[in-house]
């Protein structure tokens, strides 16, 4: 007992604004802290517990009218600042794991990544056009990591609208088969690529 008298009698010296408005000051902190958060099922603890702090400093001051009306005060605050929790906060939007596989994979034709200036090597002697090379060679891995991806799709139980976006791809891939492609097409197999990377994010195979 001697050592909570001790301690009123240390916290009776502090200075009024500081027995008087730390806990209200501290209460208006966290509740600004737990709107932004949406923490609304923690503001009635927090009340409570910064409303017990405020009664510790008040009654300790010897002043049991103002520590009364100081009391009431903070529970006025309190109920003034709970109205924060139904303001809607602008929130940071945060990728899903479909949309960062969909960045990871997709290839920017327009932009290509590799912008580092090249060496100079002898002239390439080749037999067939680079160009058509490069594209069949781009082309036909695409549609090959596609098509596994698919089969494993069309193999899941899928929701019926999304099987049907399953079929509509495996139909788009079949017409890029065995052939060459333009840069147009080579951006559209990208998008059929992309759209079976969400699908079998979304059922996560």
């Amino acid at each position: 007992m001697e050592v909570i008298l001790k301690m009123a009698d240390s916290v009776a010296h502090l200075p009024d604004a500081v027995s008087y408005l730390l806990c209200p000051a501290l209460l208006l902190l966290c509740g600004l802290i737990l709107a932004l958060a949406g923490g609304k099922k923690f503001y009635a603890a927090t009340v409570l517990f910064f409303g017990a702090g405020e009664l510790f400093f008040a009654v300790c001051e010897g002043n049991m009218r103002a520590a009364a009306v100081c009391l009431s005060l903070y529970f006025v605050e309190a109920a003034i600042l709970f109205p924060l929790f139904y303001i809607r906060f602008p929130k940071r939007h945060k990728k899903s794991k479909a949309d960062k596989m969909y960045e990871k994979f997709h290839l920017d034709l327009d932009h290509p990544a590799n912008t580092a200036p090249q060496k100079e090597y002898p002239p390439k002697v080749c037999c067939f056009d680079e160009e058509e090379v490069r594209t069949l060679g781009d082309g036909s891995l695409r549609l090959k990591h596609a098509t596994e991806l698919l089969e494993k799709l069309l193999s899941a139980k899928l929701a019926a609208s999304d099987r049907l976006e399953a079929d509509m791809l495996s139909h788009r891939l079949d017409g890029y088969r065995n052939r060459a492609l333009s840069e147009s097409e080579l951006r559209a197999l990208n998008d059929c690529l992309a759209s079976i990377l969400k699908l079998t994010a979304k059922y996560q195979l």
